[in-house]
């Protein structure tokens, strides 16, 4: 697929309530000529339709190319790559690519990701961005610890205790107190 496709004839225009329409109405007795031009779909797609020689009977489909995740799936990437986000965890281009790899090899779905990189292509993620406008994937900053405390739901100051408490477990020798006059001797 290319970086910026521009549409150049109108086929396919019709969409596929139309085409379902123009469909039903040959079913229920109605000329193909009649439909063609009722509906605006020409009779050798209406044809071909109605006789099933398309991959697709009834729907509008253009191209050879499709859509590697179904809407619902999309939906929950972004879902949980929103989550990864306000947990504090962000998510650079590459993890989101490694990240739809690793769904459609667990979910045995069709596609065209490339196995020795183990992710998706920029390609793929380019359009996935276009059809996820509400979702904004850059480069994780650095949090200030005192900032990151401030997004718990707890009072402040207990967040702070809780996290000097980790620090104490983490490293104890670094919060003894030692007398050094008496331990140059």
């Amino acid at each position: 697929m290319v970086l910026s496709y521009v549409r150049k004839t109108d086929r396919g225009k019709y969409g596929e309530k139309s085409l379902q329409a123009a469909l039903d109405a040959v079913k229920d007795g109605m000329s193909l000529k009649r439909a063609s031009v009722q509906f605006g779909i020409s009779r050798p797609v209406l044809r071909r339709h109605r006789d099933g020689k398309v991959r697709h009977p009834g729907e509008s489909r253009l191209g050879n190319y499709s859509m590697v995740f179904s809407e619902e799936l999309e939906r929950q990437l972004v879902d949980r790559i929103k989550v990864m986000e306000r947990s504090m965890y962000g998510l650079t281009t590459l993890d989101v690519r490694r990240i739809a790899y690793e769904l459609a090899v667990k979910l045995n779905v069709k596609h065209g990701f490339n196995p020795e990189t183990k992710m998706a292509g920029k390609e793929w993620l380019r359009s996935f961005m276009k059809r996820n406008e509400d979702l904004s994937i850059s480069s994780p900053e650095a949090t200030n610890i005192s900032r990151a405390v401030g997004f718990n739901r707890k009072p402040q100051h207990l967040a702070q205790e809780s996290v000097k408490q980790r620090l104490r477990k983490s490293s104890p020798h670094l919060h003894t107190k030692t007398n050094w006059k008496t331990s140059r001797k």
